[in-house]
């Protein structure tokens, strides 16, 4: 969503990172409250309703053992950011120290992706605008046979 706000208001990139960045550590703090204060009533329902019992273990174990670098890390990479906010919640990690590496890493990954399309945004527009209908029957393409994979496997 933010590479497609980015590419029309290329002017904002900067503001659209910051946005960016505070709004999903906004939404990571209720996550993270979630998991803090009602891990007891609706944790496991959160768990069970996303299929998440593995990988809230293993991030459990990773939170526990690194901290703050697996916060950072986590939160700069495209991975599920309210499972890692929600699983920091029920260890207790410090919330401003949570705060802090969410929004750091949130930016850094905004930024990326807002230096990326700030450089490469007029090629990549034409590239699209040119290969619309042919990328967006790949896409749909790939969306259903995903759909089919996960349904026979």
């Amino acid at each position: 969503l933010f590479a497609c706000i980015a590419m029309g208001r290329s002017n904002r990139i900067p503001f659209l990172v910051v946005l960016c960045a505070v709004c999903t550590t906004l939404g990571g703090a209720v996550m993270y409250g979630i998991g803090a204060f009602f891990y007891d009533k609706w944790g496991q329902f959160f768990i069970d309703l996303y299929g998440w019992n593995e990988p809230f273990g293993r991030l459990r174990l990773q939170a526990e053992t690194w901290g703050f670098a697996a916060l950072l890390l986590k939160a700069f990479v495209p991975c599920p950011y309210k499972l890692v906010a929600f699983t920091l919640g029920v260890c207790r990690f410090p919330l401003e120290e949570f705060c802090v590496g969410s929004l750091l890493g949130r930016c850094l990954r905004y930024g990326m992706e807002g230096l990326l399309i700030w450089k490469s945004g007029p090629q990549l527009e034409r590239f699209i605008d040119l290969y619309r209908r042919p990328l967006l029957v790949g896409f749909i393409a790939l969306l259903l046979g995903g759909f089919l994979v996960i349904h026979f496997l």
